[in-house]
């Protein structure tokens, strides 16, 4: 059904309240260009009696008001006491209109009532609305059966078209709102993705040039030839990140496992910690091995930045359909007694794992700080790295 309860609306994010807005103006248009049937009624007051142009403007202003109250947000019983006075001056104008005013009221009170009240009351208020309309028809006015027949599907046909109208506004509304929805979460999972990618990157191409820095520094007067060869080594891993930036933001992106374990390596010897690594790295999935690269990268960045390690295993396993990657150093986060504290790079790793359906677990184990990840060896098509 058309329309939300009060307490429903009365909580609406900026877009939900543009698209309440939009929705309020559409059935506002629709219900005030209704008035226009009232042009029967002009013409038979002029022939009768001017006074009841009166009687007829304070319907339209009421009819308008309860209108006007109700929109955007529908049905939410806005205006109570106009729709009862509004119904009981258009009641009023019966005996001097007849049956042709009559008619037209039954439809214009229908229109308030549907605006107006609550879903949960429209059964009621229709079959109620009926009952009263056929009575006065039939005590008051002493119309015909046929009369009757056609008051009773003018009723139908007024009620059956608001609630299709009604629907279909609110489906075009909640369609709309939930396309706008959409693009909105598009474009924040994207900025987490340049997120996590620009942290990742420049988190372990910043430590190389830093350390290479450091070491040409001290280099310059005893071993020049080494330090302009360092040098040479930080120009090109700033070259590097600075392509693999570009290529982060525009999407098209490629971590290699293989590649990546070839530079945690390279970065980790640099750094005087000894390496090992073993197992296959290659035959996986485009999104496990994207996420498989991705924490070698994080944890040699963690390693040289944080962990003061002087040893790093790097090893690779798998079995019963599980790739299992796990990384151990014995730096300073080896003898901690609680969680390792988190940051935005084990914050973007768990949500890396989480993406492909995998498992991360970070910590102190057997005089070691370990990080072990569970990833499927196959992955579903949906998934994305």
């Amino acid at each position: 059904m058309a329309g939300m309860s009060a307490a429903a609306e009365a909580k609406v994010s900026p877009g939900r309240e543009f698209w309440l807005r939009r929705r309020g103006i559409q059935v506002r248009l629709f219900a005030l260009s209704c008035l226009a049937f009232l042009a029967f009624p002009l013409s038979v007051v002029h022939d009768r009696n001017q006074a009841l142009y009166v009687g007829l403007a304070l319907f339209v202003l009421g009819y308008a008001r309860v209108v006007i109250r109700n929109t955007p947000q529908l049905h939410t019983n806005r205006a109570p006491v106009t729709v009862a006075v509004t119904l009981i001056c258009g009641l009023a104008m019966v005996p001097q209109l007849r049956y042709d005013w009559l008619s037209g009221l039954a439809f214009f009170s229908l229109v308030m009532l549907l605006i107006n009240c609550p879903l949960r009351w429209w059964p009621a208020l229709v079959v109620g609305h009926t009952v009263v309309f056929v009575a006065i028809a039939v005590g008051l006015l002493r119309v015909s059966a046929d009369s009757v027949v056609i008051l009773i599907l003018l009723i139908a046909i007024t009620s059956g078209v608001q609630v299709a109208i009604y629907n279909q506004i609110d489906t075009s509304m909640q369609l709309l709102q939930a396309r706008a929805e959409l693009t909105q979460l598009a474009v924040a999972r994207e900025r987490l993705r340049i997120a996590r990618d620009l942290h990742d990157i420049l988190g372990q191409r910043l430590s190389a040039v830093t350390l290479k820095a450091d070491l040409a520094a001290r280099m310059v007067d005893s071993a020049p030839d080494r330090a302009v060869t360092e040098m040479a080594e930080v120009a090109e891993v700033a070259r590097d990140a600075l392509a693999e930036v570009r290529a982060a933001v525009s999407g098209y992106r490629k971590v290699s496992l293989a590649v990546e374990a070839q530079s945690a390596e390279a970065l980790l010897q640099a750094s005087g910690v000894v390496v090992s690594v073993r197992g296959t790295l290659d035959d996986l999935p485009e999104p496990i091995e994207e996420c498989a690269a991705w924490l070698i990268r994080e944890a040699a960045t963690n390693i040289v930045r944080h962990a003061r390690a002087r040893r790093c295993a790097i090893a690779v396993t798998r079995r019963e359909g599980r790739f299992i990657l796990e990384v151990h150093d014995d730096g300073v986060g080896a003898g901690l007694t609680g969680a390792p504290p988190s940051g935005t790079g084990l914050t973007g790793l768990a949500e890396r794992v989480e993406l492909v359906g995998g498992d991360l677990c970070v910590g102190p184990r057997d005089g070691w700080f370990v990080l072990r990840a569970e990833l499927p060896q196959t992955v579903a098509p949906m998934v994305k790295g």
